[in-house]
């Protein structure tokens, strides 16, 4: 039987050792995985509202990169000539992303797309998320739209009465539930 004194001291030496097992190892954290976040902006010329063909990428849109539960901007980025705008190296966790709606000017009003989160997680196929945000135009009725000023762009939902080249100035008729347009 080993004496009290001997064993106490063994066991206080035990921590000691056990301790010394990482030497010269880094204390530091590990670095966390960062992800990317891309948000494509196209406009919808045809009011389908999903993107087709027959819609345009936008360029030179600013979009913020907001924390998801905050209103500070923590980063922004503004769309490329492929419409995308992105936002590389993005820690992970969840993000909310918002469209400059003032740079659009009052042509644009329709935003749709930038609203609720998105998450970065740390895995491979988690580590990226993306967005499609839809410009668009005023939908409006052929009552609402006569009363607009002229040049304003709109859409307005009908029947086209006449064919394309029916008129000699490319003019055509619109019949809806609201009235006739020309």
């Amino acid at each position: 039987m080993m004496p009290p004194r001997l064993l106490r001291a063994v066991l206080l030496a035990l921590p000691l050792v056990a301790a010394c097992e990482n030497a010269g190892q880094s204390l530091a954290f590990p670095e966390l995985a960062t992800g990317q976040i891309a948000v494509g902006i196209y406009l919808d010329r045809d009011a389908s509202q999903t993107q087709t063909a027959g819609d345009t990428v936008v360029p030179g849109v600013r979009v913020a990169l907001l924390a998801a539960g905050g209103r500070d901007t923590l980063r922004v980025a503004t769309s490329g000539a492929d419409g995308v705008a992105r936002f590389l190296d993005v820690p992970i966790g969840t993000y909310r992303v918002r469209v400059d709606r003032e740079a659009l000017g009052d042509s644009l009003p329709v935003v749709v797309g930038d609203t609720g989160t998105l998450r970065i997680l740390a895995f491979p196929d988690s580590a990226a998320a993306g967005r499609a945000v839809r410009l668009s135009y005023q939908e409006v009725t052929i009552a609402e739209a006569r009363a607009l000023p002229a040049g304003r762009r709109v859409f307005v939902r009908g029947t086209v009465l006449s064919g394309l080249q029916f008129f000699r100035d490319s003019s055509t008729h619109v019949v809806a539930g609201t009235g006739y347009l020309r």
